[in-house]
């Protein structure tokens, strides 16, 4: 009933550049694909560390992603939603830059992503928390 916030969940995805873009999987997704072995070593492993999403940091999230119009109307934004939540929720990684330098986590490097990294790591995250599609959209 409780959620114990000391408690992480780990992820795991594996990438590759494609061009001038990145193509990912989930863990679970990445096993599910009939690569050779050569083939699975053109993909780099990436191990995050996230926190549990409480009731609080929840309500912090949504709150945070509401927005106004120009009627002075609330609306819900679900970008800035997915922004937050992936720089309030990623507790470590393992990402390094070119020069094999650890990558810190903020709102500068999370920005500089590949979308279809950030993607992939929420959607493991939400994947591994049991949280649904239907539980997101509320």
């Amino acid at each position: 009933m409780f959620v114990d916030p000391t408690k992480i969940l780990d992820v795991t995805i594996y990438y590759k550049r494609k061009g001038y873009l990145f193509v990912a999987y989930s863990k679970k997704d990445f096993n599910k694909l009939n690569l050779t072995t050569e083939q699975k070593e053109d993909y780099k492993e990436l191990n995050a560390k996230m926190k549990i999403l409480t009731w609080g940091m929840n309500n912090d999230l949504n709150e945070s992603a509401m927005t106004e119009d120009n009627e002075g109307n609330r609306k819900f934004n679900y970008k800035m939603f997915k922004e937050n939540k992936l720089q309030k929720l990623l507790d470590s990684w393992d990402a390094k830059d070119e020069s094999d330098n650890p990558v810190p986590i903020n709102a500068n490097t999370l920005s500089k992503l590949a979308p279809s990294i950030a993607e992939v790591i929420l959607t493991t995250y939400d994947d591994l928390s049991g949280t649904s599609e239907e539980e997101l959209g509320n």
